[in-house]
C-alpha cells in the first residue's frame, strides 16, 4: 500500500474474521472498522529525553491526552481565509456538508470512470478513486498561483465481505436494499484526499462508520426504488438523510457525515497537514 501524503508509513488492512467484536470505547467493530480507523487516525509525536522515565501507564495516558488534544482542535478549526476550496464531487450531499460548515468553495466535476480503477483492498480502493478524481481537477486549475486545495473524496460499502458501489440498475438496487434485513450491518468506508495548488502537496485520510439495520419491509423497497432516483447515485443504494430510510435504520456508529459521504474531521485533517507549511 502507498505512503500517505503526509508522510505516515503505509495501512495494512485488518483481519476480517474480528469484525465481530467491539471495541468498548468507540463502540466500533473491532477489524474491519476500529482498528483501521486508529491507526489512520493515529500520530506520531516527537520524543523526549526523559520518555524513558515514565511508567507504562504515563506513556499511556500522555497518548490518550494527546491524541484527544488533536481531534478537539480538529472540530474547532477552519481553513484559512485566503485559500480557495474546490469541492472536486457531483455529490449533493458532500456540496451540502461544505455549506453546513459555512465555507466558500466552488465545486468542479471530476471526468473519471469509476470502474476503471480496481483494488482488491477495499480500504484502499476509495482512496486511489480520490486521487484519480484529484488529478482529473488538476488540469483544469493548472497554472494557478492562487493557494487551492482540492478536495476529493469516493465512498464504497461494506456488506458482509462484500464490496458495494452505487447500483448499476435497478434490479441490484433492489438486492442491495432486500439484504438489509434485521440485525444486518454496512460498514460506510469513506476516503477523502486533500490535494494543494501550486505544491502539489496531497493527504489522504478514511473514516468508517457502521449502521445498524433494522430491516426494510419488500412493500417499502419497492416504494424506495420508485421514487427515490438518488439511490443510483449512492454507494450501498441508501440515503442515511433521507426520513425514508431512517426510520429503517436502529442505530449507526460513527460519524453521520462520514455516512453521508465527506467525514469532517478527516477532511480537515487532511486540509490541515496540506496547509500547514503555509500557515
Amino acid at each position: 500500500m502507498e505512503a500517505k501524503g503526509d508522510g505516515r508509513p503505509p495501512i495494512s488492512p485488518p483481519d476480517a474474521k474480528k469484525m465481530s467484536k467491539y471495541d468498548p470505547d468507540t463502540k466500533m467493530p473491532f477489524g474491519l472498522a476500529t482498528n483501521f480507523a486508529k491507526q489512520v487516525a493515529a500520530k506520531d509525536y516527537p520524543s523526549s529525553p526523559t520518555d524513558k522515565l515514565l511508567s507504562p501507564c504515563s506513556k499511556k495516558l500522555r497518548r490518550k491526552r494527546s491524541k484527544k488534544i488533536s481531534e478537539d482542535s480538529i472540530e474547532y478549526w477552519n481553513p484559512p481565509e485566503d485559500l480557495e476550496i474546490i469541492l472536486g464531487s457531483s455529490s449533493v450531499a458532500r456540496a451540502d456538508i461544505l455549506r453546513e460548515l459555512g465555507w466558500d468553495f466552488r465545486c468542479i466535476h471530476p471526468s473519471i470512470d469509476e470502474k476503471s480503477v480496481s483494488c482488491g483492498d477495499p480500504f484502499r480502493l476509495p482512496v486511489l478513486i480520490a486521487k484519480a478524481k484529484a488529478t482529473s481537477i488538476l488540469g483544469e486549475v493548472h497554472g494557478t498561483t492562487t493557494p487551492t486545495v482540492i478536495i476529493t473524496s469516493d465512498q464504497i460499502v461494506l456488506f458482509e465481505r462484500e464490496v458495494r458501489g452505487k447500483p448499476a440498475n435497478e434490479d441490484e438496487a433492489r438486492e442491495f436494499l432486500l439484504s438489509y434485513q434485521e440485525g444486518k450491518i454496512v460498514q460506510t468506508v469513506s476516503a477523502v484526499v486533500a490535494t494543494h495548488v501550486p505544491t502539489g502537496r496531497q493527504s489522504a485520510e478514511v473514516d468508517i462508520s457502521t449502521i445498524h439495520w433494522s430491516g426494510i419491509p419488500d412493500d417499502a423497497v419497492e416504494h424506495l426504488l420508485a421514487t427515490k432516483d438518488m439511490i443510483y447515485h449512492s454507494a450501498g443504494a441508501f440515503l442515511i438523510e433521507d426520513a425514508d430510510f431512517v426510520q429503517y435504520v436502529d442505530r449507526i456508529e460513527g460519524e453521520l457525515d462520514s455516512i453521508r459521504g465527506l467525514p469532517i474531521k478527516a477532511t480537515k485533517r487532511a486540509i490541515r497537514s496540506v496547509v500547514s507549511s503555509d500557515i
